[in-house]
């Protein structure tokens, strides 16, 4: 069993433990099928509600969180009283609200539109923030937020969350060096309540970077492939191991199709929204 397996075996018997009355609870928004609620279970929270639109992402979420309730409509339905509510706290109580909002209108793969409505849906989140007072609050965002183009975006939200009772830290992190095969880059919010006097942290993570190999190297070899179709048949066999499909003159949006390189140290797996 090497390293990578080792730590998700830790956290999985982090997720799979049960929790004690007194852990530390989180509501998540824009929850998606959970990625975020694992990572929150793992390190021994308890979700006391989580908040999505898509019915997909629900079906999955409901799957493998049955004990979390879960608010399936428009975050734009759900007033304080109503999540409070659901959450069965009072307000102040909650230890950390989580929201990661849409980003394709963030994103530099994308236009970068203040005007798109996916782009507001941030204040949906501030409006239930200031309501539940929660005691700590993560927002993730892409780095496409830093842009020039959406500085007016984040002045607001630095402004709106310091309104709402919060000192707060930004940083952008990447996910390979917290463990994870990936280069990932996001910008992380860290909010703390004003009265609690606490100065807000965010982790520096480590210089340990595991490959796509590693990573897989204890998963069962896999003895039935999909073949590819199409133009995605073409495509595949002209990127170079560790290239996208930036590199070729084929027509059509396959620039974020990456092909790893399973044997190089330092080129691994990459998601082009940024």
């Amino acid at each position: 069993m090497n390293a990578y397996e080792k730590q998700l075996k830790a956290l999985w018997k982090g997720h799979i433990t049960p929790r004690c009355f007194n852990a530390p609870t989180v509501i998540s928004l824009f929850a998606g099928a959970g990625g975020s609620s694992l990572g929150y279970s793992a390190a021994g929270f308890r979700e006391l509600l989580a908040v999505e639109y898509d019915a997909i992402a629900i079906e999955s979420f409901q799957a493998n969180f049955p004990e979390v309730p879960i608010w399936g409509d428009d975050i734009g339905l759900l007033s304080v009283d109503e999540a409070l509510r659901l959450a069965q706290l009072k307000r102040g109580e909650l230890d950390l609200l989580d929201f990661s909002p849409p980003c394709q209108a963030d994103s530099s793969a994308g236009n970068q539109d203040l005007n798109d409505p996916r782009s507001r849906l941030w204040k949906e989140a501030a409006r239930l923030l200031e309501g539940i007072q929660p005691k700590h609050f993560i927002m993730e965002a892409v780095t496409g937020l830093l842009h020039p183009k959406l500085r007016p975006k984040l002045d607001a939200q630095l402004e709106t969350f310091h309104k709402c009772g919060y000192l707060v830290k930004k940083a952008t992190l990447c996910a390979v060096d917290f463990g994870v095969p990936q280069y990932r880059y996001r910008v992380i919010f860290h909010g703390i309540r004003t009265d609690l006097n606490i100065v807000p942290l965010l982790p520096s993570g480590h210089s340990r970077h595991r490959t796509v190999a590693e990573a897989w190297a204890s998963l069962p070899a896999i003895q039935h492939r999909i073949t590819p179709k199409g133009q995605l048949a073409t495509l595949v066999t002209q990127i170079k191991p560790g290239r996208t499909g930036r590199d070729t003159n084929l027509k059509g949006n396959y620039f974020s199709t990456k092909r790893l390189d399973f044997g190089s140290f330092n080129i691994l797996s990459t998601w082009s929204c940024k």
